[in-house]
């Protein structure tokens, strides 16, 4: 990244939300702070610039699909990022990078050598995670990507069996049959909803604190 160039407003806060790791990271320059700016800010509170650096790298892919929609968060989630090459004489350790993914997600996976990279994975049957690390000539790229596909139907259902509950203790003869069969369709997603969402920004802290401790082990060494 451009460690000159002015970054918007979305952005500025999520590096800082990321870098600062619940301590109180802000900076003095309103107008556009750049990277540079971001790193002095992070100096002057004892955090170290690379963090920085590291959280300004990831990048969160578009969220689209249905679920999204119907309950408020998507039921897939990506996150990207790349970083410097690496020396091909000096290749990461591969256990370190995997133990870091697993204190981040809190789930253990198990790891596959790639021509040029590796990949972590793991697949506890409601949703799977992968992360992909390919170390290129030019740049090293990586990709953590979250399916909670399972865990989108498991919530629909205990929608259903809310709603199923709310039936039970309400006369539908009194909706109507149109009401009633609205009611069927909607009120899962409606009762569904908030627990959807809290358990998607979980899943968001998770991942970003694995990417975080992928990166912090992928890092070159470099100056400033």
């Amino acid at each position: 990244m451009d460690r000159d160039r002015p970054l918007p407003p979305a952005e500025v806060r999520r590096v800082l939300r990321l870098a600062s790791d619940d301590q109180e990271l802000t900076t003095r320059h309103d107008d556009a702070p750049t990277l540079a700016h971001l790193e002095e800010a992070a100096r002057e509170v004892g955090i170290s610039p690379s963090r920085v650096r590291r959280a300004a790298a990831i990048r969160p892919a578009p969220r689209t699909g249905a679920a999204r929609i119907l309950l408020g968060a998507p039921d897939h989630r990506r996150l990207e990022a790349v970083l410097p090459p690496r020396d091909p004489e000096d290749p990461a350790d591969r256990r370190a990078l995997a133990e870091a993914l697993e204190r981040g997600l809190g789930r253990s996976g198990r790891v596959q050598e790639l021509d040029d990279g590796f990949t972590w994975s793991e697949d506890h049957t409601l949703g799977r995670t992968r992360a992909v690390v390919r170390e290129g000539a030019d740049a090293t790229e990586v990709s953590l990507t979250a399916d909670r596909a399972g865990h989108y139907l498991l919530s629909w259902f205990g929608g259903l069996v809310g709603w199923g509950a709310l039936a039970a203790l309400t006369p539908l003869s009194s909706l109507g049959p149109v009401g009633a069969a609205a009611g069927f369709l909607a009120a899962p997603f409606l009762l569904a909803r908030p627990w959807w969402v809290a358990q998607d920004k979980r899943l968001q802290a998770r991942m970003e604190a694995a990417m975080m401790g992928l990166l912090e082990g992928l890092e070159v060494e470099s100056t400033g």
